[in-house]
């Protein structure tokens, strides 16, 4: 009898070890698959914000393209005028 117990009991122990091994691996994986769910949610947020900082900037080089607003930066930053026009200065300020 005593040759029939040591198997089963070395299979049961097996077993058991197994498990544990199992359930550890499984616990780990779970956690790093929340994890990389929660880096998931960070860096599509942060695309997101990208995407409207990047449409923001495309419509303001759309923007400043345009003749009239060239026009009006080189009036206000610039000083510059066109041939013919008049410029008004207010000095009651």
């Amino acid at each position: 009898m005593k040759k029939t117990r040591k198997p089963k009991l070395f299979i049961i122990i097996a077993i058991v070890i197994f498990s544990v091994y199992a359930a550890i691996n499984l616990i780990n994986l779970q956690i790093s698959i929340n994890g990389q769910r929660e880096l998931g949610d960070i860096l599509s947020s942060e695309l997101k914000t990208v995407l409207n900082d990047n449409a923001a900037l495309q419509a303001a080089i759309e923007s400043e393209t345009d003749d009239e607003t060239i026009a009006r930066q080189a009036r206000e930053k610039l000083g510059l005028v066109q041939p013919g026009e008049r410029i008004i200065i207010d000095v009651s300020n």
